[in-house]
This record gives structure tokens, sequence and C-alpha cells, in this order.
């Protein structure tokens, strides 16, 4: 007999990514599309996007999301984000 409300998507998505053998997944929330990593995922898409300026860091992460929302993959997704997204220096 379960007491108590039943976990709510969002409850369960965290137990997951607590876990540790939880994959990125994404869904939609209000609109908007949603991306759950674990923490070590968080670290792997932060230190990607850290070297960027600060106005280039949206663009990056909006692509990296539309990445993960194909496959993922969090480092396969950082890889081909990384691959658009950066240029070569001129000069």
């Amino acid at each position: 007999m379960r007491l108590g409300p039943a976990p709510s998507s969002g409850d369960r998505r965290l137990a997951n990514a607590r876990g540790g053998r939880h994959r990125a997944h994404s869904g939609k929330v209000g609109g908007m599309s949603m991306v759950c990593l674990t923490d070590a995922e968080l670290e792997l898409v932060m230190t990607a996007a850290r070297p960027l300026p600060v106005e280039e860091r949206d663009g990056f992460l909006r692509l990296l999301a539309a990445e993960l929302g194909k496959h993922r993959d969090v480092c396969r997704a950082i890889r081909e984000t990384q691959q658009k997204h950066f240029r070569e220096p001129v000069g």
C-alpha cells in the first residue's frame, strides 16, 4: 500500500539523475524544452561553455540542447555543437 501522493515526473527525473545510471533526456514543459542532466553531465556542459564570451554562451547552449534532443549523449552533443559553433580564428 502506498501512502502519500505519487511522485511527479519531475521527482522521478531527479531520482534517476541522482542514481548516476541516467542518460540525458528531454521533455516539454510550458512550451519550452527541458533537458535533464546528471551533475557530472552538467559540469561537462559548463566546462565546454566556459571559454566562450558571455554573449555567445546562450547560442552555444541552445545548439547543445537541440543536439541533446536528437540523441541524448552529452559528450557527443558537446562535440557536435563545438564543431558547429566554433570558428577558426582569422589571421
